[in-house]
């Protein structure tokens, strides 16, 4: 086929998301949950009912830490786009090059249709 250069680096970055929109909200809400649940660690402990105070630092701050790292990140790749259908799945200066090509195989089914067509009226004729 004729695809151009362009269109196939398209088609492999357009790959390098493979997170559906829908994963990255659910890593919206598990980071929340898990920043929730690190409270009530911290809750628990100010009423008498939680883990050492040491213990209490270390998890929360590894609690705290990696869910708004993982939160923050989701975040941005949804306003981004970063995902499979997102904004970001195919670059816009590709975008020209798929119009080509599509306007190309469409001109191309044109010239196979009119050629068949040609060859039917042309055994109509005979046969009359």
């Amino acid at each position: 086929m004729f695809i151009n250069k362009k269109y196939k680096e398209s088609l492999k970055q357009s790959k390098k998301y493979s997170v559906t929109q829908t994963m990255l909200i659910f890593r919206v809400l598990i980071a929340g949950y898990i920043i929730y649940t690190d409270y009530e660690l911290i809750d628990g402990y100010r009423k008498g009912n939680g883990l050492p105070l040491t213990t209490l630092i270390i998890v929360s701050i590894v609690f705290l830490g990696l869910s708004l790292y993982f939160g923050i990140d989701a975040i941005i790749a949804l306003y981004q786009g970063k995902y499979i259908g997102g904004k970001a799945d195919i670059p816009a200066d590709s975008s020209e090059d798929i119009i080509n090509e599509e306007t190309a195989l469409e001109t191309d089914d044109r010239t196979i249709v009119e050629s068949s067509d040609e060859s039917f009226d042309e055994n109509d004729a005979g046969s009359e």
